[in-house]
Formats: structure tokens, sequence, C-alpha cells
């Protein structure tokens, strides 16, 4: 696959998605426009927080510490995403892996890089876990370690569903391995796309359950 792309993109260089310029598929120079930053918000009700924390008021309804959301879901951020999902970009890879990079503490060294798998029908049908990549590709540039710890055993489909349907279907749809390497560590979750968080709720209960000491998430886009 790999070669593949670099093959193509030798005779039919990627030309910038923003700009339309050759060369890449989202010059450096156009990144800050095509993917605003988001401030730091609780996910819940979208009220500024601070260090990307849920408000007093939702802390309650949430395991998750902090939530690092990189941009709006744009038509940019989602060009790349269908690019990296279904075109099998592996720049799109590494430009939304680059860009998750810089939403982390600088500070924590330790945190644990995992991913939320991929539905499985999903893997099969298109070849790749999508956001494995993407969190094994963070691993590199952070010099963070990485480690699947989740296995998703549900073939939902979730596209429409309410915060509220999305729990219960997403209840009990993870397992974890690896248990002995993330007991008492700080794990920070991967994944492309967030619309209600159910996902990454049910992906934190199961490592807060299985004994991760602490569990954050890092989204490329929010989708409303």
């Amino acid at each position: 696959m790999r070669l593949l792309e670099q093959f193509f993109g030798v005779i039919a260089p990627n030309t910038c998605i923003f700009c339309d310029q050759e060369g890449s598929l989202l010059c450096k120079w156009c990144i800050d426009d095509a993917l605003p930053y988001q401030t730091s918000r609780c996910y819940l009700c979208n009220a500024l927080t601070k260090d990307y924390k849920s408000c007093p008021s939702c802390r309650h309804k949430t395991q998750v510490k902090h939530v690092y959301i990189r941009s709006e879901y744009t038509s940019y951020a989602k060009e790349l995403v269908h690019r990296m999902k279904f075109k099998y970009s592996i720049e799109a890879v590494k430009i939304i892996a680059s860009e998750l990079v810089q939403t982390l503490p600088i500070s924590d060294r330790e945190l644990l890089i995992t991913n939320v798998p991929t539905v499985t029908s999903h893997q099969r049908s298109r070849g790749i876990d999508h956001t494995k990549k993407i969190a094994q590709e963070m691993s590199r540039l952070s010099s963070r370690k990485y480690v699947e710890t989740l296995v998703r055993t549900d073939q939902a489909r979730q596209v429409g569903s309410s915060r509220k349907d999305r729990l219960t279907q997403l209840n009990r749809v993870f397992r974890v391995k690896n248990t002995d390497i993330f007991k008492g560590v700080d794990i920070i979750l991967v994944d492309d796309i967030m619309t209600t968080g159910a996902t990454i709720e049910s992906a934190t209960s199961t490592l807060k359950f299985a004994g991760a000491k602490s569990v954050s998430a890092t989204v490329f886009s929010r989708a409303k």
C-alpha cells in the first residue's frame, strides 16, 4: 500500500486541498486556516474551561480527564479523514497524527498512547484500522509508547443516534488486552472524529475498570 502510494505520488503529486498548490496534501502554511484550532472547552456542554477538562457542572458525567479536540469538522478536516479512510492516504495519516501530537501536554512524557479501535467490519472492508495507524505515527513523532489495549466487539451503526442511545449501544462493547502494561498508567486515547463522545466514554470506562490510572482523549475533529 505504501509503495503504491509513493508510486502514484511520483506520477501524480498531491495538491493542497486548501490552496491547490502541488506538492503536499495540506501545505504547512495552510493548516491553521484549513483546520481552525479549538479553545479549551467542556466537551459535554461547550463551556469554556482550563486545560481541556470538563466543567464543574458536567464533571460527574464523565470519567475522561481531558478531551483535546484539534479542529472543527470543516470541509478540509472531512476531506483529510476521507482520504485516510477510503483512499488509503499515508500522507493524510501523517498530517492528522502530527496535528494531534501538538495537542498533547509537553511535560507529560509518560503518557501511553492507544487508539479507539475501528469497528471490525469497517477494518475488513477498508483493509486498515486507521485510528491505529494514527496512534502509531503519533508514537513515532512524540517518542511516547504505543500499546494496543482495546478490542472492539460490536458492529453497531451509530450515525444519527442520540448520546443516550449511543451510550446504551456501546455498553460493554470493548474488552481489554495487555492489562499488565497499562495498569496504574496515564493513557491517551486517539480517535479521528467525535460526535457525542459516547465511544470515548465507553472506552474510558473499560480502561479505568481494568486498572488505568487516568484516561484522556485526543480527537482530530468534532462533528456536530
